[in-house]
Parts: structure tokens; C-alpha cells; sequence
């Protein structure tokens, strides 16, 4: 059986992936965050509810980090002119967050929780912090930009 994600831009995001421009970056954003929410179910089933400190904190980031921070870059330059009014238009630079965001994620559970690094742990902790700012600044440079364009 295979399961399909369907976003709202009326595609899956399966096939968005091989779009370009925003669409790409939405439906890859999406499909991170889909990967991540697995992650954490995993985690979940295999640890358990009240399992290791590690392995809980590990199903949480992937939750929390992975699945909600994916979704939030993902919906953003779409939700961000609806609800503030602001134009955000993409620019490929969206994507170091993006990158940055799921490759200090897997540092932090893979290097860090899974094999009890933590040096990888806090790395990885730093880094998906680095990531959310850096996407705050990008879109509000970008906000900026479009607006002194007007």
C-alpha cells in the first residue's frame, strides 16, 4: 500500500518535488517534516511513552523540530501575507534553514541521543537554533526587500 501526502496546493507533495521554485521548496520542506513525524512515531513506539531520557528527548525534538519547525518554514511564505499582510517571496536562499534545521537535527539524534555524544547533543542543539533564527532573519530580509521594491 502506498501512502500518499496531499498538500493544499491541490498536488501531492510527492509530485511538487519536481516542480520548481516555491512549490519545490514546500513540498520538500513538507516531506521532511512528514519524515521527521515518522521518526517520532517510531521513537515512540520502540521506547515507549516513559522510555530513556534520551530516546524521549530524541521522540520530542523530532516531533517539536522536525515535524512542527518543517511545517512552519513550509507554510510560511504562503500564511505570512495572509495573516500579517506582508509579501514573502521565495528565494532559494529559504533553503539554508531548511538544510540546516534537518542536518543539526540528525546530529543531534543520531551523533548526540543515539550514540550518547554530547558534544554531538549540544552541537546539534545549537545549531537547530541557529536554524530557526536564521530563517527569521532571511524572511524578514526578504519582507523588507519586497517592500522597498513597491
Amino acid at each position: 500500500m502506498r501512502v500518499v501526502f496531499t498538500t493544499y496546493i491541490g498536488n501531492n507533495a510527492e509530485v511538487s518535488v519536481r516542480a520548481t521554485g516555491l512549490t519545490r521548496y514546500m513540498a520538500l520542506a513538507l516531506l521532511g517534516g512528514y519524515a521527521w513525524l515518522a521518526v517520532a512515531g517510531v521513537l515512540w513506539i520502540v521506547a515507549g511513552q516513559m522510555g530513556e531520557p534520551a530516546s524521549y528527548g530524541a521522540m520530542l525534538h523530532a516531533l517539536f523540530l522536525g515535524f512542527v519547525i518543517s511545517m512552519v518554514l513550509a507554510h510560511a511564505p504562503v500564511i505570512l501575507p495572509a495573516v500579517l499582510g506582508v509579501r514573502l517571496p521565495y528565494h532559494p536562499v529559504l533553503y539554508a534553514p531548511l538544510v540546516l534545521l534537518h542536518g543539526s537535527l540528525v546530529l543531534r539524534l543520531v551523533g548526540g541521543d543515539a550514540a550518547g555524544n554530547l558534544i554531538a547533543w549540544q552541537t546539534g542543539g545549537v545549531l537547530n537554533v541557529l536554524a530557526v533564527v536564521l530563517f527569521l532573519a532571511l524572511a524578514a530580509s526578504r519582507v523588507i526587500h519586497a517592500a522597498g521594491q513597491r
